[in-house]
């Protein structure tokens, strides 16, 4: 009597099949993966940096408003960098030259914008004295630069009142398209680095007075 033996299994092309599916499925899977911690990353960069420019305005806010009534003191004193000779109420100390600053009654804002340097500090040192980070408080971290920080006197000197603007990015230059113009600067897509997943900007532009901002 003859026994025929069971031989069910997988065909070579029904394994084939499967590997192709479970490989989709993964590949799949992946992408989706890192597009979610993409997107998570970029939404954490972007909070992280909106509080900083918080921070920031609130506190040239304030300063702004412990202005004496008699003084519309504003000076502008810009890096080597930029090819602008500085005026004579500015640092003139050689290592003070890199520095951007912005200085009103009472207080200095002070910002290095290199390739290699970000952050924002503040003092309450004359204009003309040399930079102590030690003595200052830091307003943004290294991790974020500044691409323009302005304060200027709108209207007459009677009417006290100033326009705050800036523009406020991360410091990974390779993700942005034009990142040292304040009015053009963006983020790149996803195609064109992959460093887009820590891209953030933030602007701000507001009027205020000694009763609040406009």
């Amino acid at each position: 009597m003859k026994r025929y033996l069971d031989q069910a299994g997988f065909t070579l092309v029904e394994l084939l099949l499967a590997m192709s599916l479970f490989v989709t499925v993964m590949v799949i899977s992946t992408s989706g993966f890192i597009a979610m911690n993409r997107t998570f990353t970029r939404g954490t960069v972007r909070k992280q940096l909106s509080e900083a420019v918080q921070l920031t305005t609130e506190d040239v806010t304030r300063a702004v408003r412990q202005m004496p009534q008699t003084s519309n003191q504003l000076l502008f004193c810009p890096s080597s960098d930029l090819g602008i000779t500085r005026g004579a109420a500015c640092p003139s100390v050689a290592a003070d030259a890199s520095w951007n600053l912005v200085c009103l009654t009472g207080s200095r804002y002070f910002w290095k914008y290199t390739a290699d340097n970000g952050g924002l500090w503040r003092d309450s040192q004359d204009c003309g004295d040399s930079i102590d980070l030690r003595a200052g408080s830091q307003l943004m971290d290294e991790r974020y630069k500044v691409v323009g920080f302005e304060i200027g006197s709108v209207g007459s000197a009677d009417d006290h009142l100033f326009r705050i603007k800036g523009t406020f990015r991360t410091a990974d230059n390779n993700a942005f398209d034009a990142p040292d113009s304040a009015d053009t600067v963006k983020c790149r897509g996803s195609v064109q680095s992959s460093a887009v997943r820590t891209c953030a900007v933030e602007r701000f532009d507001f009027i205020i007075n000694t009763r609040g901002q406009i």
